[in-house]
């Protein structure tokens, strides 16, 4: 009983904050987030393999590889530098893409170099609800009815402008 009144919480809990990242339920009514499809930056999504970024993008301009820690224990992230996004890579998936790149968007049309209306707008177009604002941090819809760990995070500058976008799994 718990665990279902934690999951109605945090399902209730980006709409009231919407800056601060949250596990949420997959009902797209309830959480105000945005469907997966509208999910990529460039044609690259969270969970691609390597292999299928450069199938995408061609071979990366470099390569750099750092250790990381979470609760799977060590792993190895590689960034694979392109001239318009990063893409970061761990344990052989795609694990967060960035760009400050201003033609390098979502699907939804959210790019490096637009104001926050422009953001609200186009939030307002892939979303299942109403959108009132142009919130920094943006669930992505959970499918099959798992708690969602991905999210698309928009970084404004002190004018309001997108200075980048990133898509990103929230790792324990």
């Amino acid at each position: 009983m718990w665990r279902a009144l934690l999951q109605t919480f945090l399902a209730f809990l980006p709409a009231l904050l919407f800056h601060v990242p949250a596990r949420v339920q997959a009902d797209p009514a309830v959480a105000g987030c945005i469907p997966g499809r509208a999910a990529w930056i460039s044609g690259i999504t969270l969970g691609a393999s390597p292999e299928e970024v450069e199938s995408k993008l061609g071979p990366p301009a470099s390569r750099q590889i750092r250790q990381g820690e979470d609760d799977g224990g060590f792993y190895d992230e590689i960034m694979l530098a392109y001239p318009r996004i990063k893409v970061f890579v761990v344990r052989d998936v795609v694990d967060r893409v960035t760009t400050t790149h201003p033609e390098s968007c979502t699907a939804g049309g959210i790019c490096p170099g637009i104001s926050r209306e422009e953001v609200r707008e186009s939030l307002a177009k892939v979303s299942a609800v109403p959108v009132a604002s142009a919130p920094s941090t943006i669930v992505i819809c959970p499918e099959n009815g798992f708690l969602s760990d991905y999210y698309l995070l928009v970084h404004y500058t002190a004018t309001g402008k997108v200075a980048q976008i990133e898509l990103a799994l929230d790792r324990p």
